[in-house]
């Protein structure tokens, strides 16, 4: 280990409470520029190796949700008999990443090949669902209305990118992808 290189924003989700409702709070941030960051760069370096050179940026991002409502109404009488119920629900996912692999401000790189990879692999899965069952006995009339709604909204907005640019000198013997 040296000190030329640094991990940052590492989070382990394992252990966190989620069914304490009190500690939900929106984390997702408001602009690209303050989002996930995955990034293999070079930036004003100089690299000269007898073997290949490779920068990967890879993401992978999961996302599973499942939300569900349910209500329940009975109404009896000997006249009349009124029932109303409903049930809503909504799950909302968003997810911003930014992957990059890039060479940037270098004076001179050589390599027997050179390969820059930026991938991005986010999944979000949503399950929203929403039960509602009314029901009404009487001697006269009776009436029931029952209502379930469910909403589901997912976002990746992410940003991928692999370049090389402000590169004085640049020498790749094989390939350059």
């Amino acid at each position: 280990p040296n000190d030329d290189w640094r991990l940052e924003r590492v989070s382990s989700l394992r252990g966190e409470d989620y069914g304490n409702v009190d500690l939900w709070q929106m984390v997702l941030p408001q602009d690209i520029a303050y989002a996930s960051q995955v990034q293999a760069y070079l930036r004003n370096a100089s690299v000269t190796t007898d073997g290949d050179l490779t920068l990967n940026a890879q993401a992978d991002g999961t996302v599973d949700a499942f939300t569900l409502a349910g209500s329940v109404a009975i109404g009896g009488s000997v006249k009349g008999g009124i029932a109303l119920s409903g049930a809503g629900v909504g799950v909302e996912n968003r997810v911003r990443t930014v992957v990059k692999a890039f060479i940037d401000g270098s004076a001179i790189i050589e390599a027997d090949a050179l390969e820059l990879v930026a991938l991005e692999n986010t999944r979000i899965t949503a399950d929203a669902a929403a039960v509602s069952i009314a029901g009404s006995a009487a001697g006269t009339v009776g009436a029931s209305l029952s209502v379930g709604v469910a909403v589901a909204f997912n976002e990746v907005s992410n940003v991928v990118e692999a370049y090389l640019a402000n590169a004085d000198n640049v020498t790749a013997r094989g390939d350059i992808d």
